[in-house]
């Protein structure tokens, strides 16, 4: 190889690393997407009936969303499809790797909910809401043209060891086209054994986002259906395993990865059903307290330790002391920040508004 062609080698390796961590968002922004790359992309995502209107909450100005869906819904398209299908356009777009992105999805599921318990004229609100937020994401990462899902191969794992532990494998060695790649195969076969397989991934670490968007994305199966399972589920792997260089280089998770198995085995946790004897207060308060104040580690084990006791009442008492102890941060925070708090009030006054039959709608333009 020439020296020429050796340096274009290279340049061309450095320039994809630089990508692949900064995300297709920032990338757009920073002007280092290009055409040609996106030509190189694997083949678009497309879902069938449901397609035009995915297509409708990526491409669609986010000034003319609303207007638009509400003639949708007037013509009989329901809240259900309309969450399904911002849910899909926001997995094709973001796929679990950007924050407001994977934000915006996991409110989906709850919005609809709510819109239920709602009385009938004011159900869309919500979903509205969250609808405008998933556009205006969408369309600042430049919409169809930034998509990070594309059409993937199935391969299969290797045999001799439990599906998700092979998952959890190629996770931590940061192998995303195997990650990928292995768990289309696995979602193939059957999507709840395949989320079950997932969940040894998010297991894996402490960071709450893994344990909510893996939740809420099977929760939108119950709108999207299960033939959506992939494309909603493997959000989480690429979430898991875009994570995986941080953890490696803070080195932050040795400790637990090691410590939990250590202490499934000691405690013999494994199948083993929870115990039913009873908790007296005073035990309760001494091993909240002890909880409350321990360091990671000694909460594990003090939570395997009394895994075989019933200890609901124990859980709700760490809520409450932790609830105190955010009241009294809060406080602090409140009387130091009244200036900070009127600015809030005004940004949150800007909203978008429109008509819903006789309900106004305000819409805060980044708000769930």
């Amino acid at each position: 190889m020439s020296r020429t062609r050796r340096r274009e080698f290279l340049a061309d390796v450095g320039r994809g690393m630089l990508l692949a961590s900064i995300g297709p968002c920032l990338a757009e922004d920073l002007g280092l997407a290009t055409a040609a790359m996106a030509a190189e992309e694997s083949e678009a995502l497309s879902f069938g009936a449901m397609e035009p209107l995915v297509a409708l909450m990526q491409e669609t100005s986010v000034d003319r969303l609303l207007p638009e869906v509400v003639a949708r819904m007037q013509s009989g398209t329901d809240l259900r499809q309309l969450v399904a299908a911002a849910a899909l356009a926001n997995a094709r777009t973001f796929g679990g790797q950007h924050y407001e992105g994977y934000h915006t999805i996991m409110a989906m599921a709850p919005a609809y909910h709510m819109a239920r318990e709602l009385p009938a004229d004011q159900q869309a609100l919500p979903v509205l809401k969250v609808l405008y937020r998933n556009t205006h994401h969408i369309q600042h990462c430049g919409g169809r043209a930034n998509e990070t899902l594309h059409e993937v191969e199935t391969a299969a794992l290797p045999e001799g060891k439990p599906a998700g532990e092979a998952l959890r494998e190629l996770m931590r060695k940061d192998d995303m086209t195997g990650a990928e790649k292995a768990f289309a195969g696995l979602v193939k076969q059957s999507p709840e054994d395949a989320y079950n397989d997932l969940l040894y991934l998010v297991q894996d670490d402490i960071n709450v986002h893994r344990v909510v968007l893996a939740w809420r994305s099977w929760a939108l199966l119950d709108l999207t259906g299960k033939d959506q399972a992939h494309t909603l589920l493997r959000q989480s792997v690429r979430f898991c395993v875009s994570e995986e260089p941080g953890i490696r280089k803070h080195g932050s998770q040795d400790r637990l990865r090691a410590l939990l198995p250590k202490l499934l085995d000691q405690y013999r946790l494994v199948g083993r059903e929870p115990g039913s004897k009873p908790a007296e207060d005073a035990w309760i308060d001494r091993l909240a307290q002890t909880v409350a104040n321990s360091s990671r580690e000694q909460r594990a084990e003090l939570s395997t330790q009394e895994r075989n006791r019933r200890i609901d009442a124990l859980e709700k008492r760490v809520q409450a002391l932790r609830a105190e102890q955010s009241k009294s941060e809060a406080a602090l925070s409140i009387s130091s920040s009244t200036a900070g708090a009127t600015k809030a009030n005004k940004e949150l006054g800007r909203a978008t508004t429109f008509n819903l039959g006789d309900v106004k709608v305000a819409l805060p333009d980044d708000r769930v």
